[in-house]
């Protein structure tokens, strides 16, 4: 097979899709079952640094929610919601559907 026949095998090639390089001021991660919380933590550094002001992990499985804001953690396990000040001043989230999704 030549490369013109290789070509017409596998399709056109694609462009490149290219990312902006943004952080949003807040970012909420749920994680899944299969999500290691160790692996989720040590992305928040990165997020922070990149001009994220606030980051909610939310542990699911562990009914937990923890809030980074610069070097401060608060940690909050079994709460119905939270609310906060700063880029997302007067937001409320229901944590209810992360507690119990299928509403069991």
């Amino acid at each position: 097979m030549d490369a013109e026949d290789a070509h017409c095998a596998t399709g056109p090639r694609q462009p490149r899709r290219i990312l902006a390089p943004v952080c949003p001021d807040f970012v909420i991660e749920l994680l899944s079952t299969a999500d290691r919380p160790r692996l989720v933590r040590e992305k928040i550094p990165e997020w922070l640094a990149n001009a994220a002001q606030l980051a909610w992990p939310i542990d699911s499985g562990r009914k937990s929610l923890a809030i980074y804001r610069g070097d401060v953690v608060e940690t909050h396990t079994g709460v119905d919601s939270a609310t906060r000040e700063g880029p997302v001043a007067g937001f409320s989230l229901d944590l209810g559907f992360a507690w119990n999704p299928f509403g069991d």
